[in-house]
């Protein structure tokens, strides 16, 4: 059952001043605008019909010349109700990697911070392991995926702990770094570096740059780095299918529910929340090339493919990447009315995951059309985003059987609903088998639970952890990340992060008279400080 409400499908034509110009070679006509988005809402009818998907989702179709349709169903949050509009906060997650790559080339441009120049120059002592070079090492190769080391620590730290000062980052790459394979390797280290090396320098933090440089120049008041700047009741809450395996996790109506980021785990490789209507505008502003207070040259170069990688040669398959966008053809599986199958169609896409939530982005500039898709559900949801995009550009071409494929898609779906559940379950079986987790059935009672209580700190990347009973149960914060705690065998806890993902090891260590002195977390030690 899915009890989802469908807000009207809105199509209108881009204003508030943008100026914007198609290029001559992509102007989509009102029919063939009208055959696009019509078979899109075909297909999302069959697919919120759907036992299991998503609670809340936004879906925008653009133009380059500024045609817009978006639409938005269910809700923000199972709990609550609340409805999901176009004007409703999605968090995006990693699509954020394309707005701070056109804003990384217009400081280029503008003599702010150089592409061009190297970590070294704002890090003059830093050293990097093995053979790494930091002197070789440009701004550009951050923002393209082409650093040869990584730093969990601190991609950890960024995307769910807190915010990481500038000043912190030379030490903890210091500390933790390891060489990896040259060339291109998709993460979120370069960007979250680029964020880091951008405040140093300027004194400014990314969001505020974004804000100032691109959202309020282009009317994108509904976007921003920040989930303070909106109301919480139009933010969507991130959900998970229930399947059982995360005993302690809030659950209502069949979804774990998962709160919003805070600000403190928004990044600069994955942290804005916006609108269908905002991202509305940012398709038309990418795919004409123009908008308030950006150049094309800048569009130009921010699209541009920097790299290349290794395409999977079916369905969408990418082998560039520019700044923030994967370079990706379209390999058709299916004949136009002519009998032709269409030559790839080349576009430029971006995925967005994190736990909870799940979303894409696809523009084709040679045809000046493109699609975004976003979902407060995690799983198969990006399944169904791909479908989804995959029918905008079957539509714009013209292929046959359309109608028959959005019910195909449809159908898959629903079938993959129970598979999810089955692999998610058997992965929490196998991991709990393992015998770093002891012999099992441990049941505490609240008064042993009550010994655990306390403050936890250490010299290390995380630094500082709080354990506290809440009703009844023992659960753990540091900064703005939390567990709970479910007791496997004696001093060890699995601590999970959300109710779909196998949980975290935390051992209880103790003094040689018994008493706890510490945690071991995941193989990160923290010393107990001062009594609980």
């Amino acid at each position: 059952m899915n009890p989802q409400k469908m807000t009207a499908a809105l199509v209108v034509s881009l204003s508030m001043g943008l100026g914007l110009v198609a290029p001559a070679n992509a102007a989509v006509s009102e029919e063939e605008f009208a055959r696009v988005t019509q078979q899109v809402d075909i297909l999302m009818d069959q697919l919120t019909a759907q036992e299991g998907f998503a609670p809340g989702s936004v879906v925008v179709v653009a133009t380059a010349e500024g045609r817009r349709w978006v639409r938005s169903d269910g809700v923000l949050n199972v709990e609550t109700g609340a409805e999901a509009t176009a004007e409703s906060q999605f968090y995006i997650a990693s699509m954020t990697k394309a707005y701070m790559g056109l804003l990384a080339q217009r400081l280029h441009e503008e003599g702010v911070l150089s592409l061009d120049a190297v970590l070294t120059d704002f890090w003059p002592e830093l050293v990097l392991p093995e053979d790494r070079d930091a002197s070789a090492i440009t701004l550009r190769y951050l923002i393209t995926h082409q650093i040869a080391i990584e730093v969990e620590e601190i991609v950890t730290l960024e995307a769910y702990i807190r915010d990481v000062a500038p000043s912190e980052y030379p030490g903890l790459i210091e500390d933790y770094a390891i060489a990896r394979d040259e060339g291109f390797q998709y993460g979120n280290l370069g960007y979250n570096i680029y964020g880091a090396i951008l405040e140093q320098h300027t004194d400014r933090n990314w969001r505020d740059w974004l804000s100032d440089t691109i959202f309020a120049p282009n009317g994108m008041s509904g976007t921003s780095g920040r989930g303070s700047d909106f109301d919480p009741a139009n933010i969507a809450w991130g959900h998970q299918i229930d399947t059982g395996i995360a005993p302690v996790w809030p659950t209502h109506d069949g979804w774990h529910m998962i709160p919003p980021k805070t600000d403190g785990m928004m990044q600069s490789a994955g942290g804005l929340m916006t609108t269908g209507g905002d991202l509305a505008t940012w398709m038309t502003m990418n795919l004409s090339q123009n908008g308030n207070g950006l150049s094309t040259s800048m569009f130009e170069q921010a699209q541009h493919q920097w790299v290349d990688q290794e395409g999977d040669g079916h369905g969408f398959s990418c082998d560039g990447y520019s700044f923030g966008w994967n370079n990706c053809v379209l390999i058709y599986e299916h004949e136009a009315p002519d009998g032709e199958i269409p030559s790839p169609t080349q576009l430029l896409q971006h995925g967005g995951g994190y736990t909870g939530y799940s979303s894409l982005i696809t523009l084709a500039p040679e045809m000046g059309i493109g699609v975004a898709v976003a979902f407060n559900t995690d799983g198969l949801a990006g399944f169904a985003a791909l479908e989804i995009s995959k029918t905008v550009f079957e539509v714009a071409l013209d292929l046959q059987g359309t109608d028959e494929r959005a019910t195909a898609r449809a159908d898959r779906y629903a079938q993959f609903v129970p598979r999810l559940a089955s692999n998610r379950q058997n992965r929490m079986e196998e991991t709990m088998a393992e015998e770093r987790w002891g012999e099992g059935e441990w049941s505490p009672s609240t008064a042993e639970l009550e010994e655990y209580v306390g403050h936890y700190e250490g010299d290390n990347w995380l630094s500082t952890a709080e354990i506290r009973m809440e009703e009844g149960a023992l659960r753990a914060w540091s900064h703005d990340l939390s567990r709970y705690f479910v007791p496997v065998s004696q001093d060890v806890f699995a601590a999970f992060s959300d109710g779909a993902y196998i949980p975290e090891r935390i051992a209880i260590v103790r003094d040689a008279q018994g008493e706890i002195t510490g945690i071991d977390w995941d193989d990160t030690v923290l010393e107990r400080v001062g009594s609980h």
